[in-house]
This record gives C-alpha cells, sequence and structure tokens, in this order.
C-alpha cells in the first residue's frame, strides 16, 4: 500500500526534518519571486519602501507584476541587499553575463510608481 507524504516525515528524525526543511528553503530560493526574496532578507514591505524612497503600495504591486523595467528589478534587489546580474545561456555554449546595470539610473518615486503601476 502507498504512503502518504505524511506518513513518510512522521517516522523521521527531528534532525531529518530539519535537512529537509533547509533544502525545501533553499530550492525555494534558487526560483524566488519578489516577496520570497524580501522575505528571505527579513524585510517588510513597509521598510523596503523606505529603503526605497515610495510608498508600501508601490513595493506591493512591484511584487505582483510579472513584467518590469529592468531597472525596476535592479533597484528592488539592490534594496534587499543584493545584486543583480543578468546572464544568458546558449546550447553548446557557456553562459555569458549581460553588463549594463551601471547604466540604468535611480529612477525617482514618479519614475518608480509609474513603472510598477
Amino acid at each position: 500500500m502507498a504512503r502518504t507524504l505524511e506518513q513518510i516525515m512522521e517516522v523521521r528524525s527531528a534532525e531529518s526534518k530539519a535537512r529537509i526543511a533547509a533544502r525545501v528553503e533553499e530550492l525555494e530560493l534558487e526560483h524566488a519571486t519578489l516577496v520570497m526574496l524580501r522575505r528571505a532578507v527579513g524585510l517588510t514591505q513597509k521598510q523596503l519602501a523606505e529603503t526605497l524612497g515610495v510608498g508600501q503600495d508601490v513595493v506591493s504591486k512591484t511584487e505582483k507584476r510579472a513584467d518590469m523595467m529592468l531597472s525596476t528589478l535592479r533597484n528592488f534587489v539592490s534594496a534587499t541587499g543584493g545584486t543583480l546580474r543578468m546572464v544568458a545561456e546558449f546550447p553548446d555554449s557557456k553562459p555569458i553575463e549581460i553588463e549594463m546595470f551601471s547604466d540604468l539610473k535611480m529612477p525617482d518615486e514618479e519614475d518608480y510608481v509609474a513603472k510598477a503601476g
């Protein structure tokens, strides 16, 4: 008879469950949404908004967007303490990092709101 995941996890040791939870978190962050990214560094939307110099509503809208300007994404990542890198991958070739973010200006709130809205 097949067992459920809950039944399998029930018999695992606390140490094993902790290793599994840590690995799940690691895998989730490899494919993180902006919400997950913000939470992973322990920031609220309000705190991130203050760092970006925008309102909390702008952060909320940005986190829900499926499409945005690269400068908006770069600023979001930078405000969480990270660095945005863009890499192009091709079959039969090593990845190529695209260096273009140093030329992007930091937007003021009106620019950010217009791009996020």
